[in-house]
């Protein structure tokens, strides 16, 4: 993502250079913003039978922003205020904006937070790293990329050769495996992938490395498939931190440790937290890319209140393994400086 600030004018330039910008773009803009840039809109000039796609230069006050993982893109729905000289009858009209890989576009804050916007923009300098996750034991193999925006299931296969041997002396499971790194070789052949790594029962994964003579980081956990993804994820949080894809997995551990051993440190769910922030009491606030959207008003009055204290505030993308988690607190948690109950407590 190339990224432009004019501060004086509140206005963030952006240029998308690949899938995940798009999530970022979806952050930056919100409710209220101006957006402009090219687009392509029916249009029927005055006198004309018929209308016909145009491309043009539009100014879009936001009323709604959407996000398309999978189609990697940005739609941004509102009202037409800016409008080329020589068009007719567009100001005043809805539109819907389609933002793709390679387009630019100016967003013009209605409330320019920088800090805000700083937090959103560093969390885009480190999501370019992209691992491929192979999972596995004797039943199915999953192979998956982990970014910073959570797992993208790449690839599936159930174990249909067995587990035992042959009428002619194989090793079933040994060709299975041997399925499994065709399909991770043709995996890493059609993307650039920064890393490899092998997760599993320790047997099958040893097995599956003298099968297969791959260098990679080779991590023992209970299950395969899915099961043993989100385990990775839980079980490594230091080494996914270490890769740049932890998805704030640090902190939701953190929360989750303060709760059983010193749950006054810790703010749960939009009130709370609120509540935490008027005190300038938040340390790390967290809070998922959902929460930061839908409730955009009140997440970005505590965001400004959190940085104006001198805390940090860490977005979590849903999607993710630790965003689920913090789903199932609210969507929103804080690290607390001193203990609520000293806040609020009489002298």
């Amino acid at each position: 993502m190339r990224v432009s600030l004019d501060r004086r004018n509140r206005r963030v330039h952006v240029r998308l250079d690949n899938d995940h910008d798009a999530y970022f773009l979806f952050l930056l803009i919100d409710r209220g913003d101006t957006v402009r840039g090219w687009t392509v809109r029916d249009y029927k000039p005055s006198g004309a039978k018929e209308g016909e796609r145009t491309k043009m230069f539009l100014g879009i006050k936001v009323e709604r922003v959407e996000y398309h993982r999978f189609r990697a893109g940005v739609r941004v729905h509102g009202v037409i205020v800016e409008a080329p000289e020589w068009s007719e009858g567009l100001l005043g009209r809805h539109h819907t904006m389609q933002l793709d890989i390679g387009g630019e576009v100016e967003i013009e804050k209605e409330r320019y937070d920088e800090r805000a916007i700083d937090t959103i923009l560093d969390l885009a300098r480190s999501s370019s790293t992209r691992v491929l996750v192979l999972s596995l034991d004797d039943e199915e193999a999953v192979i998956a990329e982990l970014s910073v925006l959570g797992v993208h299931v790449k690839l599936q296969l159930r174990n249909r050769r067995g587990r035992g041997i042959d009428g002619k002396g194989g090793e079933l499971l040994r060709g299975f495996f041997e399925d499994v790194e065709r399909a991770l070789r043709s995996v890493l052949e059609r993307g650039h992938y920064d890393d490899v790594i092998v997760v599993g029962p320790g047997m099958y994964i040893d097995m599956y490395s003298r099968v297969s003579g791959r260098r990679a980081k080779y991590v023992k956990v209970s299950s395969g498939g899915m099961a043993g993804i989100y385990e990775f994820q839980r079980a490594a949080v230091e080494l996914m931190e270490e890769l740049n894809i932890g998805m704030g997995a640090t902190y939701v551990e953190e929360v989750y440790r303060l709760l059983s051993r010193d749950p006054g440190r810790i703010a749960l769910g939009p009130d709370a937290v609120k509540a935490a922030a008027e005190l300038g009491a938040i340390s790390t606030l967290l809070i998922t890319d959902e929460y930061y959207k839908e409730r955009a008003g009140e997440a970005g009055e505590v965001v400004l209140k959190v940085h104006r204290s001198g805390g940090r505030t860490v977005i979590v993308p849903s999607e993710s393994e630790p965003g689920q988690r913090l789903a199932g607190l609210g969507g929103a948690a804080a690290i607390l400086r001193w203990s609520v109950e000293a806040v609020t407590s009489p002298p």
